[in-house]
């Protein structure tokens, strides 16, 4: 099960300790422990970088939890994306990770985001959001994202 974390809740995520909320403890236990798998690539690569998670990426790169995409096939998608008049967001590196990474679920507060990566015309099979914009409580609503495969490729390798 195939995942994308958005820049914006990289601190809720990745920042451990008293600063994760409850559902963002729960997602990141998902993707550190459980069934998921994190994928990366392309500019959010940069976007997420900091210590925390740069230290934490590695590690799990090793044990198969997260997942490191082709830059220069994201590159190529972003720019396909750019051109495409039926994207909202400013974030077309996301869409492009998950076409190519075949990610799924993607964890955001960006609103244009989700609806681009709900975009049947953009994203297909169409994606699954995460959020923890209106609620941090880790919600029945929330447990069943993380019960279900949220990945369309059924093998992902690191680069």
């Amino acid at each position: 099960m195939c995942a994308i974390v958005d820049a914006n809740v990289k601190h809720d995520v990745f920042g451990g300790g008293q600063t994760r909320s409850e559902a963002a403890g729960e997602f990141f236990e998902w993707i550190d422990q459980g069934k998921g798998t994190l994928v990366v690539g392309g500019k959010l690569l940069d976007e997420l970088a900091g210590d925390r998670f740069n230290a934490w990426f590695q590690e799990a790169r090793s044990r198969g939890k997260a997942v490191l995409v082709d830059k220069q096939a994201v590159e190529r998608r972003t720019k396909q994306l750019e051109a495409d008049p039926s994207l909202i967001s400013d974030d077309p590196h996301v869409i492009a990770l998950a076409l190519e990474s075949g990610a799924r679920l993607l964890y955001t507060h960006d609103r244009d985001l989700q609806r681009d990566f709900c975009n049947k015309n953009l994203v297909a099979p169409v994606g699954k959001i995460y959020t923890t914009l209106k609620s941090k409580d880790f919600t029945s609503a929330k447990r069943k994202f993380l019960d279900k495969n949220v990945c369309s490729r059924t093998t992902l390798r690191n680069v």
